[in-house]
């Protein structure tokens, strides 16, 4: 009568904008309508489970700031079978993840590549209560990109123009 939940609460908070929401699923012997997705209290979905191991995948489009207090995944089976779930992700949709430095350095790759030398970390800003990247280079060394800070999986399209913008 109690439908069986696996939950995880107090993710990251969620940022104001769209998320990919997706999950692996399969039923070989339970009800293709018996599970029940929700993020963060707000978006539920119910996929229809096949046999086959199926790839579920949902963009999310928070109106505002989700805090981690309210952030969240859950899964509902709400029928009697056996079920498989796998390769659970939330991921901003945005060609920079993690832009705001929300998540501290998630998604970003960074070093000091020697003989440069430098500290790593993302300091709040008081103006807005803003978090920033923050570099402390005690020395470049012999070439400027010894220092660096980089995303990877970008892809630029040819004829399409980008702007990147640093505050």
């Amino acid at each position: 009568a109690d439908p069986v939940v696996i939950s995880q609460s107090e993710l990251e908070s969620f940022t104001a904008g769209k998320f990919d929401f997706s999950f692996d699923a399969y039923t070989p012997d339970g009800a293709e309508d018996g599970l029940t997705a929700i993020v963060a209290d707000r978006f539920e979905v119910h996929p229809k489970l096949t046999s086959k191991k199926q790839n579920f995948d949902y963009t999310i489009k928070f109106d505002k700031e989700v805090s981690k207090n309210h952030s969240n995944v859950i899964f509902k089976f709400t029928k009697a079978g056996t079920y498989y779930l796998d390769n659970v992700a939330i991921r901003e949709n945005a060609m920079i993840k993690n832009a705001k430095f929300d998540s501290n350095l998630a998604n970003y790759e960074y070093g000091a590549y020697s003989p440069g030398e430098a500290t790593f970390g993302v300091d709040s800003i008081t103006e807005g209560n803003q978090n920033a990247f923050d570099a402390t280079i005690k020395t470049v060394g012999n070439a400027d990109w010894n220092i660096q800070l980089k995303q990877r999986g970008i892809t630029l399209e040819k004829g399409k123009s980008y702007k990147l913008t640093y505050d």
